[in-house]
């Protein structure tokens, strides 16, 4: 279960693995396989003029961000739709209120795999400080 909630259920299918699977938990905010960025260094973005900012920001704005997630919702109901149509495979919805919990379930496993990753790279949480850093940095320019 876990494994195929981080990786999608497309991913699942395209390898087999919904071949031999009884039972596929769904996400209610299902977005895992349709993750689109648009990301620009703040001071470059700072050293653009007004109207190269406003160019920037129609086309990484509200309407993009509409049009790709009615694509998104599109195809997500048709991913899902053809498990649905699978008499040997039960689809069962886990709704927003219910995510907590799946949280907690899931999280010795969660953190012995980020355990096994710090091992394997030793840069990893210097990494994820940059990430963090770069959202901190977003949410406080906004």
């Amino acid at each position: 279960v876990v494994d195929i909630a981080f990786n999608g259920a497309n991913v699942a299918k395209a390898f087999g693995a919904i071949d031999y699977t009884k039972v596929l938990y769904r996400f209610e905010t299902d977005l895992s396989t349709h993750i689109k960025t648009c990301c620009i260094n703040l001071d470059v973005y700072n050293s653009f003029n007004d109207e190269l900012k406003a160019i920037w920001d129609e086309e990484t704005g509200d309407k993009m961000y509409e049009d790709f997630r009615a694509f998104v919702d599109k195809s997500e109901q048709e991913q899902w739709a053809g498990f649905d149509e699978n008499p040997n495979l039960d689809v069962r919805m886990i709704t927003n209120d219910q995510i907590a919990a799946w949280k907690e379930a899931i999280m010795p496993f969660a953190d012995a795999q980020l355990e096994e990753l710090r091992t394997d790279h030793p840069d990893l949480d210097a990494a994820r400080k940059i990430w963090e850093d770069s959202i901190a940095n977003y949410y406080a320019s906004n």
